[in-house]
């Protein structure tokens, strides 16, 4: 009697290839993309939260809902014309 080799037993489960890995992204310009108005954004920003501090500082005795309205408004606005420099275009 032949004995026959029985084939290799196969996984229940076949594996998927691994995925490629994605290209590597590519760097941003150095300089050349930089927001024109970035600097006069920023002078904007900073003179919005002088200007909201030094209201608020020479009018204790208005409503306190007014220098809410106020701080809230002029720092929103602040941020956002900080955020609006930094970012990129």
């Amino acid at each position: 009697m032949w004995e026959e080799e029985l084939p290799p037993k196969r996984d229940s489960v076949e594996l998927a290839p691994e995925p490629e890995s994605p290209p590597p992204a590519p760097t941003p310009k150095a300089q050349g993309g930089r927001n024109p108005l970035a600097l006069p954004l920023k002078v904007l920003s900073l003179l919005t939260l002088a200007y909201t501090v030094a209201f608020v500082a020479l009018n204790p005795g208005v409503d306190p809902w007014v220098l809410a309205g106020v701080l809230l408004g002029g720092l929103g606005l602040a941020l956002t014309e900080w955020s609006s420099s930094t970012s990129s275009r």
